[in-house]
C-alpha cells in the first residue's frame, strides 16, 4: 500500500477512523514507517486535551495500517490482518495543537524478514510493533506509546 491506497482504504472500511477524522501522513514500506494524523478539534476530551480513546486508536490504526501494508507485500495479495494485543502507556496529556500524529516505524529489517518468512511457510505471520502519539506543535513531547502484536492470518478460501 502507497499513502493513496491506504487513505481509501481507511475510508471505505473504517468508519470511526473517518467519523475522527484520521489522515494518512505517509506511508512508505521501503522505509518500514506509517505515520497518521487526526485533528485535536474532533478528538478533545471535556479538559480540552487529546481524548484517550481516540489517542489508542489513533496508535492502533497506525501499527495495523503498517502490518497490513507490510502482509500484503508479502503475500503478494491483500491479507487479513489482525490486532491481537496492546499495551497503552499514557505519558503526557496533549493539548494546544492543530493536528496530532502517530508514526509507526520498524527500525531492523530483521524483523520484516522473518515478518515475511514467517508468512510465507506458515501462511499466517506475528508482528510486535510500537507507535508514538504526539502533537505537532511539539514532536517530542510524547503522549502516548502502544506496543502491540499483530497477526497477518491465511487468506480465507
Amino acid at each position: 500500500m502507497n499513502r493513496n491506497s491506504l487513505q481509501q482504504y481507511i475510508d471505505q472500511g473504517i468508519v470511526p477512523a473517518v467519523a475522527l477524522g484520521f489522515k494518512v501522513e505517509e506511508c512508505d514500506i521501503s522505509k518500514r514507517v506509517v505515520t497518521l494524523s487526526a485533528p485535536l478539534s474532533l478528538n478533545k476530551n471535556d479538559k480540552g486535551t487529546l481524548f484517550a480513546g481516540s489517542s489508542a486508536s489513533l496508535a492502533t490504526l497506525t501499527c495495523w495500517s503498517l502490518a497490513q501494508s507490510l502482509a500484503n507485500t508479502a503475500a503478494g495479495v491483500s491479507v487479513p490482518v489482525v490486532a491481537k494485543e496492546t499495551q497503552l502507556k499514557y505519558l503526557n496529556p496533549v493539548t494546544n495543537c492543530d493536528r496530532v500524529f502517530a508514526t509507526c516505524r520498524i527500525e531492523d529489517p530483521k524483523i520484516l524478514e522473518q515478518f515475511t518468512a514467517d508468512y510465507k511457510a506458515k501462511g499466517k505471520a506475528y508482528l510486535t510493533l510500537s507507535s508514538v502519539v504526539y502533537p505537532d506543535n511539539n514532536p517530542q513531547t510524547i503522549g502516548l506509546s502502544l506496543t502491540g502484536t499483530f497477526v497477518a492470518l491465511p487468506i480465507p478460501k
